[in-house]
């Protein structure tokens, strides 16, 4: 399972982001609030396919399960730093462009996007389909892994277990496991913010560490 890329990045990258006045995309609205608000976005369409699959017993425990709150002591530090560093401002603004497409992408996808197919365990406990044939036992029979085949890379010398093929991860040296898999239609999030945004600047990694309380820790 994506374990929803479109919330796990923005978690990580959210206590990276920028604040600021108007931004690049002509909005008035701080982009430290406009991530925020796709955050809530994310773990919002997450838990609602959570809840639809029976892995999480209401929205409302799991939006409190998925995400941390943003300090307002926070977003009024990072707000300040960015009224001096228009570069950094730029930044969080080109991670909100990318960061709205992905969940807009995702969204169009549905929940089968984050979630991918599912395999029934004989109790009845659903599981990822990528979690069969790993070489662990997810269900509690360990019926995941009855009849499982090996995948044999190119070169014949090593093999993996067949759940580790397109999984997103080259495991063989050739990276035929990797191979005619088919396309992510919104792509890596992480990947298409380095595209269009670049490496997160070190400077806004130093500061937001000042303005958590943790600089020097």
């Amino acid at each position: 399972m994506r374990s929803l890329p479109v919330v796990t990045p923005l978690l990580a990258l959210l206590a990276l982001a920028a604040c600021g006045d108007s931004g690049g995309n002509g909005s008035s609205t701080p982009v430290m609030q406009r991530l925020a608000s796709l955050n809530d976005q994310a773990t919002a369409f997450y838990c609602s396919c959570e809840v639809a699959s029976g892995d999480a017993p209401s929205q409302a425990q799991c939006v409190a399960e998925s995400s941390d709150p943003i300090d307002a002591s926070y977003i009024t530090c990072m707000t300040t730093y960015f009224d001096g560093n228009a570069a950094d401002k730029a930044y969080a603004e080109c991670l909100y462009g990318v960061e709205s497409n992905y969940i807009s992408c995702a969204k169009r996808q549905g929940c089968s996007y984050i979630q991918g197919e599912r395999f029934t365990c004989s109790d009845g406990t659903d599981i990822p389909l990528h979690f069969k044939c790993d070489d662990d036992p997810d269900c509690a029979g360990g019926e995941d892994e009855v009849g499982c085949v090996a995948f044999v890379c190119d070169g014949g010398s090593t093999s993996i277990p067949q759940g580790y093929k397109c999984d997103g991860e080259a495991d063989c040296e050739d990276a035929s496991d990797e191979a005619g898999c088919p396309t992510d239609p919104c792509g890596d999030l992480s990947d298409n913010i380095v595209a269009a945004c670049g490496e997160s600047p070190d400077s806004i990694d130093e500061q937001a560490s000042v303005c958590r309380g943790t600089s020097g820790q």
